[in-house]
């Protein structure tokens, strides 16, 4: 009912010519503590897969369990053979030391990363400069629409309470080639503390070797 009536609000204004009126933007992931698989949309190269995601806003943290072939840019800075390898299922932890780390399941191996790009901010469109968009039907489910100009135009999409993502998407580099996540609404839990161990920074990890080192402070 509540979808109906925003979408019905924000029709009407359109058609008077009217700003909308927008609701207070949500946070990511609509909670502070959420896991979700995600069909993601790779823009470089140009594939798809889905991953497993766990994230607490509070803490900072967050975990990327992809799946063998991945082609993610976190993944590819691992040193050889690892990193060219995309045959290789590949873990990515954002921990709550502020370290990433990247771990090869398969070979057990694990290294530490670089401390400059973080995990995604729980209120990145709450601290200023995201414009609502109105209200669109995603993947089936009435949604929130949000931009903010990051590196690219980046699109949010909530339900429409704003209590669960729906999409988030870019359109990335110079060829404006889409990079999407599309979150697996079914798969949705939040408030569970049976990840949070794995968000600690990995025991025996290593510094790792070649390109990580360009992003550490």
């Amino acid at each position: 009912m509540l979808a109906r009536v925003l979408v019905f609000l924000g029709a009407t204004a359109l058609a008077a010519g009217l700003p909308l009126r927008a609701p207070t933007p949500p946070s990511w992931g609509g909670v502070d503590k959420f896991a979700v698989s995600v069909n993601f949309t790779n823009p470089k190269p140009q594939s798809q897969w889905v991953f497993n995601y766990y994230h607490i806003s509070s803490l900072k943290a967050e975990r990327y369990e992809h799946p063998a072939p991945q082609y993610d840019e976190m993944c590819a800075l691992a040193p050889s053979p690892y990193g060219d390898d995309s045959s290789k299922a590949c873990t990515v932890v954002f921990a709550t030391d502020g370290w990433s780390y990247l771990q090869f399941p398969q070979d057990n191996f694990c290294c530490k990363c670089e401390n400059s790009f973080g995990a995604v901010r729980g209120d990145w469109l709450q601290d200023g400069g995201a414009d609502y968009q109105g209200t669109a039907t995603i993947n089936g489910v009435e949604s929130q629409h949000w931009t903010k100009q990051g590196q690219y135009l980046n699109h949010y999409y909530s339900s429409i309470d704003g209590a669960q993502p729906v999409r988030f998407n870019e359109l990335w580099g110079p060829e404006h080639t889409l990079k999407e996540w599309d979150f697996m609404l079914d798969t949705f839990k939040s408030g569970s503390n049976a990840f949070d161990e794995s968000l600690v920074a990995p025991l025996s990890c290593a510094l790792c070797d070649g390109s990580c080192a360009n992003f550490r402070l």
